[in-house]
């Protein structure tokens, strides 16, 4: 599928960030407020605007073959052999098992009693893979539709609430041709990263390291995996360490399948799907009710399923007539004491379900909106404040690269890692004695921070933990962003371009990183403006702000110290990402008269006065585009050569 053209998506995305836009939103959200001591009132299909011409669709349909969790992994550590992988389950995910082995086991593991690590597969599934799967699949659909069937035949009606399995039989497969509020459309969640190759398995692990004398070194170390296709793997920390516990006492394949069984059993079929741009709108807002709308209407709809269940059943006197379901907000009185079978999340930011894990419901929260290169749960804020501060208490300047030092020696350490990111320079992120996991934290922080929910390709580069033994295979792939706890990594400049070091929040730009070639396009732009030919792009020690970064740069760090919040720090990145590839299109077009992201180029054919970003005068665009013409210049040619990066 080719990219979306960023002029027609950033054009959207300015009018919902409007103040007037988010108000009028806010007000139609707030509109939807929910009782709470009584059944929900469906209040949006009072007000004319509410209803959406868009059909409504779950994100993870109840009747999809896809599972939640592919595999579960178990490594220990051999005091004699090293790591060791114990168990691959349902079925191995691939041969090299001492790889991944040495990737659940990292470097210090046993000096601490807990740790966590994220890494990415790339797992290409074969045709027999396929097949098993989808056997397994299907045995797991006909379990519940047998389990459906007893309960109905029990007097139950069919009835679950939230986070329940209540398939319908055969009859769950009528659902998309009979449903006039489901469609299949504005979706990229199941588009790959970077737009070729299968999705990436996101490897959620758990390191514990039990004491015991009568063991050689005096500890038992094993670790166990998640693997899954989706990329909000933290909600399964709780499980993975009651699981992990469990393994211990009894270290047997029954154990891996019972957590397996679990977790696959989560139901998220009431999660209402949203398009791109209702996604930005949630995660820039902090209203709690906004899109509420659209969890109702999908307890509606299931609660029309249920009832149609009993339809043509023959009437049995000594029963009792089902009680009418209603609907509650979760966490009231009501939802609380069972008087309603389903409920709407208290906050829409996040769906509530549950995982009945050995007879035990575990709550989980899976965000509702999840964006492109956005993997796990980590902080742009901690990301950010980890490397501002040194820079503020006492400046070190940089080496100058056109690439990177965009506003001279002086520019700050979170603009040379944007520029690194979006130029596709080899990135380390080194956390000597740190928990790797914090390590993965920072790499997961880094995709998301360059993406801004815009550009896609980071993550398939990224590797979140990887240790010494993997070098040679980490040189081979161009641009990686890597996380590391090994500090011999510092010692060879040559495997790296911008050397991240967590300990001490200080950035390195290698002695060993290539110079920037001095291109035709380059040139032809310093002809066509002479006066701005040797300002700036890294390579003045002036201090003019040509790029407006440095602008950008204090508003951000204004916004963390009035405590604005996550949601507030990702929106402004993403507004600057948004920016940096207009501006990068309007550079290529003024240098090659037309530019490689923009797609469909009939369509600017039929518009007339211009289009794509617009500055004040023609002043002001040319010293935005000198001062971030090395920066544009470097992601243009690898986006239009490599296609590493593409748009949403």
């Amino acid at each position: 599928m080719p990219p979306h053209s960023p002029r027609l998506a950033t054009t959207e995305l300015d009018r919902t960030s409007h103040p007037s836009s988010k108000s009028k939103t806010s007000s139609l959200a707030s509109q939807t407020l929910l009782s709470e001591d009584s059944s929900v009132s469906i209040l949006a299909r009072s007000h004319p605007m509410s209803q959406s011409p868009r059909k409504l669709r779950s994100q993870y349909p109840r009747e999809s073959a896809e599972n939640h969790v592919e595999y579960i992994l178990v490594a220990s550590f051999d005091i004699d052999r090293g790591p060791v992988m114990e168990h691959q389950f349902p079925v191995a995910i691939t041969g090299d098992e001492h790889m991944l082995a040495e990737l659940m086991l990292p470097d210090q593991a046993h000096a601490r009693n807990q740790d966590w690590t994220i890494f990415f597969l790339h797992k290409d599934s074969n045709q027999e893979d396929e097949e098993q799967e989808q056997k397994r699949k299907e045995a797991r659909r006909r379990r519940r539709r047998r389990r459906d069937r007893e309960a109905r035949i029990a007097g139950e009606g069919g009835s679950a609430t939230d986070g329940g399995n209540d398939s319908h039989g055969d009859d769950g497969n009528k659902d998309d041709e009979d449903d006039e509020d489901w469609d299949d459309n504005d979706s990229t969640d199941s588009e790959p990263e970077g737009g070729e190759g299968p999705p990436l398995i996101y490897v959620l692990n758990l390191v514990y390291t039990k004491h015991d004398k009568s063991v050689k070194r005096g500890a038992v170390v094993k670790a166990m995996a998640i693997c899954t296709r989706h990329p909000f793997l933290h909600i399964y920390k709780p499980l993975l360490l009651l699981a992990l516990e469990e393994y211990f006492k009894s270290p047997v394949p029954e154990t891996l399948s019972m957590l397996y069984d679990a977790v696959n059993e989560m139901d998220l079929s009431l999660m209402p799907k949203l398009s791109l741009l209702e996604k930005y709108l949630l995660q820039s807002s902090d209203n709690k009710d906004l899109f509420v709308e659209k969890f109702e209407r999908m307890v509606q709809k299931r609660i029309s399923d249920d009832g149609a269940i009993h339809v043509g059943e023959p009437f049995d006197a000594s029963k009792s007539p089902p009680k009418p379901q209603g609907i509650s907000r979760a966490g009231t009185k009501a939802y609380l004491e069972g008087q309603t079978a389903y409920s709407v999340p208290r906050d829409t930011h996040e769906f509530e379900s549950k995982v009945m894990y050995k007879g035990i419901p575990i709550p989980v929260k899976i965000p509702t909106a999840t964006m492109p290169e956005t993997v796990g749960d980590f902080s742009l804020v901690k990301l950010i404040q980890n490397f501002s501060e040194p820079h503020a208490k006492s400046m070190q300047p940089f080496a100058l690269h056109p690439h990177l030092t965009t506003n001279g020696p002086g520019t700050h350490p979170i603009m040379v890692l944007a520029n690194a990111l979006l130029t596709q320079k080899r990135i380390i992120f080194l956390g000597h004695n740190m928990p790797s996991g914090e390590v993965a934290e920072a790499v997961l922080a880094a995709c998301a921070l360059a993406s801004g929910g815009l550009l896609r390709g980071f993550t398939r580069f990224a590797f979140p933990y990887t240790d010494l033994t993997k070098i040679d295979d980490l040189l081979k792939v161009p641009g990686f962003i890597a996380g590391v706890t090994n500090p011999t990594f510092e010692l060879h400049p040559e495997w790296w371009d911008l050397l991240c070091d967590l300990p001490s929040g200080r950035m390195k730009i290698s002695s060993k990183i290539e110079q920037a070639p001095v291109t035709e396009g380059l040139v032809y732009f310093q002809q066509q403006n002479p006066s701005f030919a040797n300002q700036l792009g890294g390579s003045s020690h002036t201090a003019t702000d040509l790029t407006g970064d440095v602008v950008f740069m204090n508003d951000i760090l204004k916004s963390i110290a009035a405590r604005h919040g996550e949601r507030v720090i990702r929106a402004k990145w993403r507004d600057w990402v948004v920016r940096f590839t207009r501006i990068a299109a309007a550079f290529e077009e003024g240098v090659y008269g037309a530019s490689a992201l923009y797609v469909g180029g009939e369509t600017h054919e039929q518009i007339t006065g211009g289009h794509g970003f617009v500055w004040a005068d023609d002043n002001a665009r040319q010293k935005e585009l000198a001062g971030k013409r090395h920066g544009c210049h470097a992601l243009l040619p690898t986006y239009r050569l490599h296609s590493q990066l593409t748009l949403v």
